[in-house]
């Protein structure tokens, strides 16, 4: 792609994406949405992908990659050429940038989109944090209007088997770390 803001082609499917400068990082201003095998729409709706992009489990974000906490993770991973899947670390530049935990949600929720109450949502950074939810790996969809969940490349060392993700939710203006099992389906940026 060109500059930190324009958009960007990318060449395996010609979907066209959405760039941010947050600070000195370039965000996808998006979800992630190539068809990967296993890939999902959420509750299997192609409609949501046009929205929300698709629901991926770890290991097809990963794409056979060793898990990363490094800035750049240097996963490419699923991602588009010239990108890689954020790690936890990079995930926290980007959230004290904003100001930190309590203040990032709002600031990279889109204020469109949401279910009420919408808590704090400005979007001031241009992130645009869309509600995607996510599948639990058991074929059950929950939380679209209401939560966005974003993988990380960081595997979680506290509970062995599981991965780190990021969380932003509707009932609240912060941007939270949690671990999940790899057979979840959530989105990537």
């Amino acid at each position: 792609y060109g500059s930190c803001g324009d958009d960007f082609t990318d060449s395996r499917d010609g979907r066209k994406y959405k760039t941010v400068c947050i600070g000195n990082q370039t965000w996808m201003a998006e979800n992630l949405n190539f068809n990967v095998s296993g890939s999902l729409f959420y509750d299997n709706e192609s409609a949501n992908g046009d929205i929300y992009g698709r629901l991926y489990n770890w290991e097809m974000i990963m794409n056979a990659q060793a898990p990363s906490d490094l800035v750049p993770s240097g996963v490419r991973g699923i991602c588009p050429e010239g990108w890689h899947v954020p790690s936890h670390d990079e995930w926290n530049i980007l959230i004290n940038y904003l100001g930190g935990e309590v203040y990032a949600g709002g600031a990279i929720r889109d204020t469109v989109g949401w279910n009420p109450p919408n808590i704090g949502a400005t979007n001031s950074s241009g992130f645009t944090a869309k509600p995607g939810g996510f599948e639990n790996g058991e074929g059950i969809f929950s939380m679209i209007g209401e939560t966005a969940y974003w993988w990380t490349s960081t595997a979680d060392i506290a509970i062995p088997g599981r991965n780190q993700y990021v969380v932003n939710g509707n009932q609240f203006p912060l941007v939270l770390f949690y671990a999940a099992p790899p057979n979840m389906h959530m989105s990537c940026r």
